[in-house]
This record gives C-alpha cells, structure tokens and sequence, in this order.
C-alpha cells in the first residue's frame, strides 16, 4: 500500500490522535485538506487508502460565471468530477464512507430493526390530530431532527439544537397542519450507550446521563462543572451481534452508535453518526481506538 489519505477538515481531534500513532510507527499518509480534482484523481490512480473523516469536497468555478442558472449547472458537472476519484477509492480497502457519512435517522431506524435491534416508538408527521393520537399511546414524548444535527449564529447568538421534550402545552400551540417533525417515546433510562465500531470491532461506553437533570434528555446538554459517570460497558452477546448486522445493514465501516438502556434492562436503539465523536469513549475508557484505526490503515 502506498500512503494512507486522509480526507479530514484541519480541526479534528480524532484525526490528529491517529496522525501521532502513525508517526511513531513512521508510516506514510497525507492529509487532504485543500486540493484540486486533477490531485486527488492521480491519488486515487495508485494503491493508496482512503480514510474519509467529516471530508467535503468542494471545487468552486469562479466568479467569471455570472449566469444563476449556468453557474448551478457548472457546480453540478463539477460535484460529478469530484465524487468520482472518491469512489475509485473506496472500491478498495478504505475507512468511513464519503457517500454515507450524512446520517439519516430515518434509515438507521429501518436498518436497525432489520438487525434485530429494538427501537422507540416513532412517528413523522405534520398532522396535530395525528400527534395527539400519538401522545395519548404513549404519554412522555420527545422530538429530535430528522437528519443530522443543526448548528448556526443568528443574531451573535450561537444555536445548536437537541432532543427535547413536548408537553401538550406546546402541542396545544401548533397549527392543525405543522412542518413535517420526528417524535419518539420518551425512554426511562437506566444509562446511555455510546459504541464506537471501526469494521467489525466495537468499543462500548456507558453513560451514566440520569443522574443529572441537565443532560436526562440529551446528554449533549454538558455540565462541565460536574460532568457524567462514563465507564467501560460489555453489551450482552445478542445486542452485541445485532449491532453487527447493522454495521453491515448500514453499509458503514466506521461511527458511532448511541442507545439506551432502560431501567428494565431493554437495550434501545437511537441512532447512528458516521462520524461521532471517537476520543470521548477512548479518552474516558482507555480504549485503544485511534491506534486500531492506524494500524488498520497500514495492514494490506
């Protein structure tokens, strides 16, 4: 194998942690960070390894196109340009998947019930009459983006969004006819589980998010002064092969998974990011991860 390119933005934790651990083991790899197509098709030509990490590739035309319509269609032909070099690449041994790495929770969802796995209670819908139906099922109810999560400024004000409740007070206040929305039941947590896999190796952390009302919901809702219990967790061998036939469900060779156990013991399946957050669990579990995937990157 010739060098490991890593397709990566210039700030990502993760990528510098594997970055360390290839240097000692003095292997080759270039990062990818700025480049132009021309590059990464000669790249994609020879035996080299992609490892595709939050990557974006984005060729700009100019501004010698003053045309809407023919400056669309431009960055369309060139979007085509791009994507090809990057499938060469990953015909081959590769990690993450450029075409995949924008989660949809609508497909994990599906996929993970294929696998086995358990999920919450779940309805999309724009209809009031529909939501109450829902709500008188199943009581506690909460409400999350349908695709991946939404970060903006507006106003100098920085947002983020996250899992929220709904009481009937807020579904009291919508229209009959609303923007298409996902809900869930609301899960009694025992702890949360997030599971880092890279191919067919998964590493598994509890988090102990209960016992703070600041992240009960969503244990993004970080208390820095007085942070979550997170410890090594074995999952049972049932849950531990079903997340394995959703790996290969998925199409996804690396990422990480978040569920929950309930306070009966059930283990539930939320949702899986391509691209989740990997030095939180080896970090606070001392689990070797970034080292696996710089080995894993350098082994024919």
């Amino acid at each position: 194998m010739n060098k490991i390119l890593i397709l990566s933005p210039n700030a990502e934790k993760t990528v510098n942690d594997v970055i360390f651990n290839l240097k000692n083991e003095s292997k080759e790899f270039l990062r990818l960070i700025k480049f132009d197509s021309n590059e990464l098709e000669d790249l994609a030509i020879h035996d080299n390894m992609l490892w595709n990490r939050k990557g974006n590739v984005k060729l700009k035309i100019g501004n010698f196109i003053n045309d809407d319509l023919l400056q669309n269609y431009l960055s369309i032909e060139l979007e085509v340009l791009c994507d090809n070099p990057i499938r060469n690449l990953e015909q081959n041994k590769h990690l993450g998947n450029y075409f995949l790495q924008s989660p949809n929770k609508l497909f994990h969802l599906v996929d993970a019930q294929k696998a086995g796995l358990a999920i919450p209670a779940t309805i999309t819908t724009s209809s009031k009459a529909e939501l109450n139906l829902f709500i008188s099922k199943h009581k506690n109810i909460i409400t999350k983006s349908l695709k991946d999560s939404f970060t903006g400024t507006y106003d100098s004000v920085y947002y983020y969004n996250h899992t929220e409740k709904i009481s009937q007070k807020h579904v009291d206040g919508l229209e009959d006819f609303f923007f298409p929305s996902l809900f869930q039941e609301e899960l009694e947590k025992a702890f949360e589980l997030r599971i880092i896999f890279v191919n067919q190796e998964l590493w598994t952390m509890a988090i102990f998010s209960q016992n703070d009302e600041k992240t009960s919901v969503d244990m993004r809702n970080y208390n820095y002064e007085k942070p979550n219990r997170r410890t090594p967790y074995i999952s049972p061998k049932s849950v531990r092969e079903n997340v394995l036939k959703f790996i290969e469900i998925s199409g996804l060779n690396i990422g990480a998974i978040d569920m929950v156990v309930t306070k009966d013991k059930k283990h539930i399946f939320l949702e899986c990011n391509p691209n989740g957050q990997i030095n939180m669990v080896s970090e606070c579990c001392n689990y070797p991860i970034e080292k696996y995937i710089a080995n894993f990157s350098t082994t024919p």
